[in-house]
C-alpha cells in the first residue's frame, strides 16, 4: 500500500485544474478499498470546499490558510513551510498537479505541467508589467521544478515537445497523460448543417 500526498494548494477556481483533480480523486476513491492506498490532500479552505465531496476514510484533507492572494507570498509559503509539513506526514510519494513542486524535497515527486502561458512571450506582452513579472517568476520556478521532479507529466504531446528541449529534460522521465479522452476516440453525433463554415472547439 502507498501513502500519496497531493499538493492542491494552487487556486482551484473554475477550470481544468479543478475538474481534473475532482475526476482524479473520484477515480481514486473508487479504487482505494481494493488497493489499500491512502491519500492526503494538502489544500486551502477554498480548495477543501471544491474537493470536500471526495472525502473518504482513506482520502483526508490537510487544510491551510495561505498568506493572502500574493503569488510571491504563496510561493514562499510553499517552498519554506510546505516541505516541513510533508516531512511530518512522511508520505511515500507527492503528486503536484499545479505546475510547481517544493524545490527542497525528501521524497519521490511527480509534477504535472499544465500551464504554458509563462512560455508564450507574445501573449505575455499584452499583460501589465507586474503580471509579466509574476509569470516570469512562475516560469522560472516551473523550469526548476521540472529539473528536480522524479517524473514530469505533460497534458499534451505538443507541450512536451516544446518544453523538454527548452528545459533540457531527459524525455525518458516524462509522460503525456491527457486530461480526457482524445478527440479522435470520441463518438461524434451529426451536427446540424450551418450556412457558413464553423469550428467546434
Amino acid at each position: 500500500t502507498m501513502h500519496i500526498a497531493v499538493d492542491a494548494l494552487f487556486r482551484l477556481g473554475a477550470g481544468g485544474g479543478r475538474t481534473h483533480l475532482q475526476y482524479l480523486l473520484g477515480s481514486w476513491r473508487d479504487q482505494l478499498a481494493t488497493t489499500g492506498d491512502r491519500i492526503s490532500v494538502f489544500t486551502t479552505p477554498d480548495g477543501a470546499a471544491q474537493l470536500g465531496a471526495f472525502a473518504d476514510p482513506r482520502i483526508t484533507f490537510e487544510v491551510f490558510a495561505l498568506p493572502g492572494r500574493s503569488t510571491f507570498a504563496r510561493l514562499l509559503w510553499e517552498q519554506a513551510i510546505f516541505p516541513r509539513l510533508l516531512d511530518r506526514l512522511a508520505p511515500d510519494v507527492l503528486l503536484c498537479p499545479g505546475n510547481l513542486i517544493p524545490l527542497v524535497k525528501h521524497l519521490p515527486t511527480v509534477l504535472m505541467l499544465r500551464n504554458m502561458l509563462p512560455f508564450c512571450a507574445g501573449a505575455l506582452d499584452t499583460f501589465p508589467a507586474r503580471s509579466r513579472l509574476r509569470f516570469q517568476l512562475v516560469g522560472a520556478m516551473m523550469r526548476q521544478s521540472a529539473a528536480r521532479a522524479d517524473r514530469v507529466v505533460f497534458v499534451s504531446r505538443a507541450s512536451r515537445d516544446q518544453l523538454v528541449p527548452r528545459f533540457g529534460l531527459d524525455a525518458a522521465r516524462t509522460d503525456v497523460i491527457y486530461h480526457g479522452r482524445r478527440v479522435d476516440e470520441l463518438q461524434t453525433a451529426p451536427i446540424a448543417p450551418y450556412p457558413f463554415p464553423y469550428l467546434l472547439s
